[in-house]
């Protein structure tokens, strides 16, 4: 629908502002280039796209051993960024805000991983039957209730569904963390300091947003947390 033309023929007086398109800054690699695997599934005509500078940065900064923050508009690319550090076999915990708001993100995941000869597995509250697939799991797809809920018995002396996985992780991923407000923030990185605490490796954190507030003192927090550099990176978003 054209707005200016309704709003004219409405009879309404507008104001008019025109922007120019806009996208992420551009690499000069190529997703088959860094990735020649996604050609076999359904994002094939990936393939061929160039690398946002964000992702290209967030992949270098996992490479290192730092810890990052990624803020970028929604539709840039920011599981794509975390999952080419994690497909060289790097043992990957995303934490959605529900599983349910990530099918998309899900389907990406299963698809890359496909692809690659890996394995991702989602589970929440509604997939425990599943949990004979963590131990075999490359990444594992969760939210922080069932996680939250899972710890509670690592130190209760209770099933320890995910803890398996946590002895062996690399990297843990929190996306969509504009979703939380300040309380289930604060929760949240509780969490973090405890699966830090309880695992015997010293895994890196990601975190996934359009929007933080104080990005320079999530990173302080997160460097506390496990002893990396945080790098926090900014990707250009679409208007």
């Amino acid at each position: 629908m054209d707005t200016e033309k309704l709003l004219k023929y409405l009879g309404y007086d507008f104001y008019k502002q025109v922007q120019e398109a806009d996208r992420p800054e551009e690499e000069s690699l190529t997703f088959s280039e860094v990735f020649p695997e996604i050609s076999r599934t359904k994002r094939s005509y990936l393939a061929g796209e160039r690398l946002y500078s964000h992702q290209l940065s967030t992949f270098k900064a996992l490479k290192s051993g730092k810890n990052v923050i990624l803020i970028s508009g929604s539709g840039s690319g920011k599981t794509e960024a975390w999952f080419l550090y994690s497909k060289d076999g790097a043992k990957t915990m995303a934490v959605y805000p529900t599983l349910a708001l990530a099918n998309d993100q899900i389907s990406r995941l299963k698809e890359y991983s496909e692809a690659l000869g890996l394995k991702a597995e989602a589970m929440d509250s509604m997939r425990r039957k599943e949990m004979k697939r963590v131990s075999s799991a490359d990444i594992l797809i969760t939210n922080p209730a069932f996680l939250m809920t899972d710890m509670k018995r690592w130190v209760s002396g209770g099933p320890k569904i995910l803890y398996g996985f946590v002895e062996r992780m690399d990297l843990l991923v929190l996306d969509e963390f504009d979703f939380y407000d300040p309380r289930c923030i604060a929760l949240i990185i509780s969490m973090i300091k405890l699966l830090r605490l309880l695992s015997p490796k010293n895994f890196s954190i990601a975190i996934l947003t359009a929007t933080l507030g104080n990005p320079e003192e999530m990173a302080r927090i997160l460097t506390q947390i496990n002893g990396r550099e945080t790098e926090v990176i900014r990707g250009r978003p679409f208007r």
